[in-house]
Formats: structure tokens, C-alpha cells, sequence
């Protein structure tokens, strides 16, 4: 779910931080101190992430890239596993937010063809990595761009997604602001729907559980839809998402979309010994930040 571009460090260092002009040594020692900090505080973040990774994917020993950020950012396998036979009758699929490829690698195992759009070319080098561990790489159309403007031209069945959330603060507000998706500068839910609408008839959104609903309702209307389902959903007995199903209206009258709600219980498969045995052997920092330096290694490789 990741149009998220990792932040760089400007070369315009405060005062206090910036090295002297006869420093030969590289940053000053209380800036590498500050961004080592940094690094530490998003590590221990994170972990809890590193723990559920199989979740994240089954067959995540396998070879399985995922960055920080898409740690809590990657649909749960057994999540994108429903998205995608809820899509069976769709021949293309394009997912404009592809992220590090959860969603994508699903619908690929059931629909003809699936077009992956991404901004971050590390999210789509990581997409791709990861559909090849699944095999199916060669059905997926990968993409690196705005997908605002990359999928104007395109004519799909249906639009398959998990737009940005801006990162695990979402549950600390009481309702989550549709116009936070993908960030107000986008112009929020309201232009995702836009976009996906001027490309396909069908829409399928993974978004945050306490969402407002009423904001989805009037911007479901204003775009022009004529059906909307929620699908709550839990996830080992506990609240995960929302699932936005949408129908395009076709005809020239307009009015407020049929609704429905469904309540969705899913489990985690269980582990097999290996991954038991993997999970063990690897539960602690040390083993996270060895994976990450492998991830960041990958990305050398790759130019990224």
C-alpha cells in the first residue's frame, strides 16, 4: 500500500550539526549520534512488524523484501488472499499503490493480468522480488510513477487497493479523515476515486477501520457510484480494516449509492515447524536489523 517516498536527508544541516570547513572526518559526531538515535526509535517501531511477518507472507523465508515501512504498510496475506477471490471475474486488474506487492501478488495468482503502479522505485523493486517468489512475476505489469497521472489512459475491470494511511498513527484518532488517504496534497480519497473511476467500473479500497463513513458515503456519491459495501474486517479476533466494494454508475441518473455492510471473520493460518522453528531463531533485534541490512544491500544492487 505504499506511494510512501522514503525521506531524504537534505544537505542543508543546521548550523550546530554541520561540520567544519577544515573536516575531513565526514558528519560531525553529534549528527551521526542524532541519525543513529533515529534509526534506533524507527527500528524499535517496527519490530513488532518483524515478528508477524509471516502473516505478512507465508513464504516470507523464501526470499521475501520487505523495507521498514512496508512492514506495517503490506496487506495481511490471509486479507489480500479474500481481496483477490472476491475478484475472480475480473480478466485486469491495476492496483495504482502497490506498495511492496501483498495485493498484487494475490490477484495475479487468480486474475488474466494485473498492472502494479508505484511512485517509490524501491517499492516496486521490492514488488517485483517478491512476485518472483510467489511465480508470478510474469503476470504483472509493473510501474514506476504517479499513478494520478500514469493511469489516465488505461481501461482496466476493476481497481484493487490499499492506499497510504500515513503509517500504524491512524488509530489514535477517533475517526480517520477520508481526505488523509494518500495525503490532502492529493486531494485524498475523493481523487483516488476519481482516477479509478475514469478507468474502471468496479472498485475495491483496503482502508482504516475507523474511517468515516460518511465522508466514503458523499464521496461515493459525488463521483458517481451507484453501490457501496463495507466489509468490516477482523483478523484473529481482532479489528484490522474496512473494505470499500463500489460499483460504478453508468446511467445518467444519479442519487445515493445502495449500501451494505458485512461482518468478516479471518484467521492467520498456523505455522508449520520450519517457520515455527525460523521464528524462533530469529525473534530478536540483532536478526531484524541483520534482514534490513540485507533489504538495504538489495537496493545497492539495484541502483536504488
Amino acid at each position: 500500500m505504499a506511494q510512501l517516498v522514503d525521506a531524504q536527508i537534505t544537505l542543508g544541516l543546521p548550523a550546530a550539526l554541520a561540520p567544519t570547513a577544515d573536516s575531513t572526518s565526514g558528519p560531525s559526531t553529534e549528527y551521526r549520534s542524532s541519525k543513529a538515535e533515529t534509526q534506533e526509535s524507527t527500528l524499535n517501531q517496527t519490530f513488532k512488524y518483524w515478528k508477524l511477518r509471516f502473516s505478512l507472507f507465508s513464504r516470507f523465508d523464501e526470499g521475501i523484501m520487505l523495507d521498514e515501512a512496508s512492514m506495517y504498510s503490506v496487506c495481511p496475506e490471509v486479507l489480500a488472499q479474500h481481496i483477490a477471490k472476491r475478484c475472480t471475474s475480473f480478466g485486469t486488474v491495476l492496483d495504482p499503490f502497490c506498495g511492496a506487492g501483498g495485493n498484487v501478488i494475490q490477484l495475479a495468482l487468480i486474475c488474466d493480468h494485473v498492472i502494479a503502479i508505484d511512485l517509490d522505485p524501491k517499492k516496486i523493486a521490492l514488488a517485483k522480488k517478491n512476485a518472483e517468489v510467489y511465480g508470478v512475476a510474469h503476470r504483472i505489469d509493473f510501474r514506476v510513477g504517479n499513478s494520478f497521472s500514469v493511469a489516465t489512459n488505461l481501461r482496466v475491470d476493476a481497481v484493487v487497493t490499499s492506499p497510504p494511511w500515513g503509517g500504524p498513527g491512524y488509530e489514535r484518532r477517533a475517526k480517520f479523515d477520508a481526505r488523509d488517504l494518500c495525503g490532502r496534497d492529493t486531494g485524498g480519497m475523493a481523487a483516488i476515486i476519481r482516477m479509478a473511476r475514469a478507468v474502471a467500473p468496479r472498485v475495491v479500497l483496503h482502508v482504516p477501520k475507523n474511517i468515516d463513513k460518511d465522508q466514503c458515503l458523499q464521496i461515493a456519491m459525488d463521483e458517481g457510484f451507484s453501490q457501496i459495501q463495507y466489509e468490516s474486517v477482523s483478523i484473529d479476533k481482532k479489528p484490522n480494516c474496512l473494505n470499500l466494494y463500489l460499483t460504478r454508475n453508468d446511467t445518467h441518473t444519479r442519487g445515493i449509492p445502495v449500501q451494505s455492510t458485512k461482518l468478516l471473520q479471518l484467521d492467520n493460518p498456523s505455522l508449520n515447524r520450519q517457520q515455527k522453528m525460523e521464528r524462533l531463531r530469529t525473534e530478536n533485534k540483532f536478526m531484524y536489523k541483520t534482514y534490513l541490512n540485507k533489504v538495504a544491500r538489495f537496493f545497492e544492487k539495484n541502483h536504488l
